[in-house]
């Protein structure tokens, strides 16, 4: 099997990588340069250090390597062959949970939508579908996430892990419109969780990734509508009404984004 090597250069190692393999292929690797190589379950050594950062560049870490499957059974062959591994999506989060020395897993080439019911009113996607190409795909066939995250250039399972959420009291954040999540969990075996499995789907909505591998979503979607949004300029003193306002009747609005700017003399 060969990767697609699209966006390989976002969060991907910085230097090419080198392997000596034994035995039959299973699962496949990509270097930053587009150069695939098959891995073994059983044998491959690494004899170029790679680097890994995120879309800031305020964390950079040096994993063993860096694997990019793209389908689910890949996770499970590579979850069963280390003992330590780290997930990270796009790159958008400011911390170092991401990092670790064996392998790190991205999800960036699991980037599809799977399904859409109708009837059940959900959408299943791949873990690393970017929010925003979520929202268009919904948007043309007529449905819509019913809540999204402020930033949408997440993928959606790093926006469910770190509970991304907009700017609203009346909707919840992505996570909340989560109804089930498959993981691949420490032994590689595959679970489906669901409101039934109780705490341990609740955690699954905000696992920061310390749960398993998510290599799939099911999320709730509604109907697309249109909506209206307001714009209006004023002055300090409006300003600290309206957020009087706010403080007494959060409900008033769905949404509401106060940017200040000083005024230009």
């Amino acid at each position: 099997a060969q990767l697609r090597s699209t966006d390989a250069s976002l969060g991907a190692p910085s230097a090419p990588l080198t392997a000596t393999v034994t035995g039959d292929p299973h699962v496949a690797f990509i270097t930053p340069q587009g150069v695939a190589f098959e891995k073994a379950t059983s044998s491959v050594s690494i004899t170029t250090a790679t680097e890994w950062h995120n879309w800031h560049d305020t964390v950079i870490c040096h994993p063993g390597f860096v694997a990019y499957p793209w389908t689910g059974e890949q996770v499970v062959e590579l979850v069963k062959a280390h003992s330590r591994v780290r997930v990270v999506g796009l790159g958008h989060s400011f911390n170092t949970l991401t990092c670790g020395k064996d392998l790190m897993i991205t999800t960036m080439q699991m980037d599809r939508v799977l399904t859409l019911n109708k009837i059940e009113h959900t959408v299943t996607a791949q873990a690393g579908v970017k929010t925003r190409n979520l929202i268009h795909w919904l948007r043309d066939r007529g449905y819509a996430l019913p809540t999204a995250p402020y930033y949408i250039d997440q993928s959606v399972a790093g926006a469910v892990a770190t509970s991304s959420h907009g700017s609203s009291v009346i909707f919840g954040s992505l996570s909340s419109i989560i109804k089930a999540v498959k993981i691949v969990v420490a032994d590689g075996s595959i679970r489906v969780l669901t409101e039934a499995d109780g705490d341990l789907f609740m955690a699954a909505k905000t696992s920061v990734g310390a749960l398993g591998v998510v290599v799939e979503l099911t999320l709730a979607v509604q109907l697309n509508e249109l909506v209206s949004r307001g714009l209006h300029y004023i002055d300090d003193q409006g300003i600290l009404a309206e957020l009087k306002k706010a403080e007494h009747n959060a409900l008033a609005f769905e949404r509401v984004h106060y940017w200040y700017s000083p005024p230009l003399k």
